[in-house]
C-alpha cells in the first residue's frame, strides 16, 4: 500500500486512481470504496454536527436536510477561513444513510450533470470521482468536534 498522505492532504484524482488500481476494493460500492481509501490515506480530523440551515445555492428544502447530520471533516479550516470542507461523497452518504432521499437526489443529480458536461474526464476516471469536491459549511451552521473519528 502506498505511503499515507499528510493528514490535511486529500488524495488527488491521480492518487485515487493509483490506490484503487493497487487495491482489492473493486467489489465495494463507489461511495464506500472512496471512503475506505480516504480513511486509509487522509484520516478524519473531526466531525461537524450541523445545527442550523447552511447557506448555499441549493433550495432551502435541500439545505434544511443537513440539520442534525454529523459530517466528517478531513481538513482543518485554515485554508477555508475557518469554514469546514466536507467531501461531497461523504456528505451525500450521510444524507442517504439518514434517509434524506430528496436532498441526496438533488446533489446526485447536480454532480451527475456536472460530470456529463466534462466528457474528457469520463474516459479517464470513473464517475464517482465527480463527488470528491468539497462542500463548504460555515462555522455558524454547526458545532465542530475535533478529534472525533466517526467515519461512514
Amino acid at each position: 500500500m502506498p505511503e499515507t498522505l499528510p493528514p490535511t492532504q486529500i488524495p488527488t484524482d491521480d492518487d485515487l486512481r493509483r490506490i484503487i488500481n493497487e487495491s482489492s476494493l473493486f467489489n465495494t460500492s463507489y461511495p464506500e470504496l472512496v471512503i475506505q481509501v480516504l480513511n486509509e490515506r487522509a484520516p478524519v480530523l473531526g466531525q461537524l454536527t450541523v445545527t442550523d440551515v447552511p447557506k448555499g445555492f441549493a433550495p432551502q428544502s435541500v439545505r434544511r436536510e443537513w440539520v442534525g447530520l454529523s459530517l466528517p471533516v478531513r481538513c482543518d479550516g485554515v485554508a477555508y477561513a475557518n469554514d469546514y470542507p466536507v467531501l461531497a461523497i461523504e456528505a451525500m452518504q450521510a444524507l442517504k444513510e439518514a434517509g434524506k432521499d430528496y436532498a441526496h437526489g438533488f446533489w446526485q443529480a447536480m454532480y451527475d450533470a456536472e460530470w456529463e458536461k466534462a466528457p474528457g474526464h469520463r474516459s479517464t476516471f470513473p464517475s464517482y470521482l465527480a463527488y470528491t469536491e468539497f462542500l463548504i459549511f460555515s462555522e455558524e451552521c454547526g458545532q465542530m468536534e475535533w478529534g472525533s473519528q466517526k467515519t461512514g
